[in-house]
């Protein structure tokens, strides 16, 4: 009798051991395949584990793609945080956060969604907010500005990479303006060329430039010789003078359209 006491002890002894253990987070106290989620130890799985709201409205998880935890209900993960609710960090080259609605992103929803003061923050090495989308890669609306941006050298980038289209797009409706510039402006097919004396004309070659383009000129010195015409050609434009240019040149300046 004394010997079943014994042994019965000291089986309870090793499973509050081993119980004490899982519950400290030890090494060796990991949750694995089958087995219950263990706060504060490391939990390994080789397929999904997914959490699904009972809630007969909310959508039912479908099959996961290596996905470590799949959670579904009116917001698939709520996270709270004192600085960051929800954090998502990638390896180089792979995304920290990603979001997709629908199959494979198929849906017309939004992919992310953010609200607050600011609806989506973004700071990075390279680029603050990068997107890319079929019709817009930023879709924003707002109560005073859709988008406001501000970096010590470009507040905003935009690049077009086919022929025909535009690096950025504006337009007003209702009578609102499309474009509003408040300080300086420069162009890359403006500049200013000096036709040397005695000369009546100066062709200026620059890419882009076609028989349909719109190229202003004015002279920026007083004189009595002034711009008689600004003529587009392929990839050149030539100005020409009312008379030859005076005693140490005339200073023209050029603006292209198109």
């Amino acid at each position: 009798m004394r010997s079943r006491i014994r042994l019965v002890l000291s089986g309870a002894v090793v499973v509050f051991a081993a119980a004490t253990a899982l519950f400290n987070g030890a090494p060796w106290a990991i949750a694995t395949q089958g087995q219950a989620v263990i706060a504060g130890a490391i939990n390994t799985e080789n397929s999904d584990t997914v959490f699904q709201l009972s809630d007969p409205d909310t959508p039912t998880c479908g099959s996961g793609n290596l996905i470590g935890v799949h959670a579904c209900g009116w917001s698939g993960v709520f996270g709270e945080g004192r600085f960051i609710g929800v954090k998502g960090e990638g390896p180089t080259g792979v995304s920290g956060v990603g979001g997709t609605t629908g199959v494979s992103g198929s849906g017309t929803e939004n992919g992310v969604e953010g609200t607050g003061a600011n609806g989506v923050y973004g700071e990075g090495t390279e680029n603050g907010v990068q997107a890319k989308g079929g019709t817009f890669g930023v879709f924003a609306t707002g109560s005073d500005y859709g988008v406001y941006a501000s970096a010590p050298s470009h507040g905003v980038f935009g690049q077009a990479t086919s022929s025909g289209g535009a690096g950025i797009d504006a337009s007003g409706s209702n009578g609102a303006l499309a474009l509003r510039v408040t300080g300086k402006a420069k162009f890359s097919r403006s500049g200013i060329t000096t036709i040397a004396a005695g000369a009546s004309s100066k062709t200026i070659s620059l890419g882009g430039v076609t028989t349909a383009s719109m190229v202003l000129a004015t002279s920026q010195q007083n004189s009595s010789v002034f711009v008689r015409s600004a003529v587009p050609a392929s990839g050149s434009f030539t100005i020409r003078l009312s008379g030859p240019a005076p005693t140490g040149g005339l200073k023209v300046a050029y603006f292209v359209l198109n």
